[in-house]
């Protein structure tokens, strides 16, 4: 179920339907990106698509600022917590046969801009892992290496919290 945001700023919304196993349509891209307007662009989106879905979600917020303010608008299906966001713990998520989506420096993928930009990581192998990009919207593999550094560049680069969603 491969599908290309149709958006430029809809990359949450079409990850969030990959690992949810949602059937993608442009229609369901739009109404799950619009919901970013309303409080705070991720925890929108999270919000609507456990509500709309009866999806749980669990999301992991590396920031403390961040983690306080969105903590206070997450809905009862949507569970934060506060960790550091890297390769390990991305393994770890992974073990329990589980996807996961992250926010990475999209520089590192597309080598054009430095700018947040949602993947999901579906597995993990030696060195590198299997990923959906909502932009081109196939399958592509980042070695974990790159992957720590896509994360990282966002951390200090960008200047935003590394955020991972499972």
């Amino acid at each position: 179920m491969l599908y290309q945001q149709t958006t430029y700023e809809s990359c949450l919304a079409v990850a969030l339907m990959h690992l949810l196993n949602i059937e993608p349509s442009e229609q369901k891209e739009l109404e799950i990106w619009k919901h970013g307007w309303k409080f705070n662009y991720l925890i929108g989106q999270l919000n609507f698509i456990s509500q709309t879905y009866g999806k749980p979600l669990k999301g992991y917020i590396e920031n403390k600022y961040y983690f306080a303010t969105l903590s206070t608008q997450a809905e009862s299906n949507v569970h934060l917590v506060r960790e550091k966001i890297n390769t390990p713990l991305l393994d770890k998520i992974l073990a329990e046969n589980k996807k996961a989506i992250v926010l990475i420096d999209n520089y590192f993928l597309q080598k054009v801009v430095h700018a947040p930009h949602f993947v999901v990581i579906e597995s993990s192998h030696k060195h590198e892992y299997q990923i959906f990009d909502p932009w081109e919207g196939k399958q592509k593999f980042l070695s974990k290496e790159i992957l720590d550094k896509a994360i990282m560049s966002l951390k200090k680069r960008l200047r935003h919290s590394p955020v991972l969603i499972s």
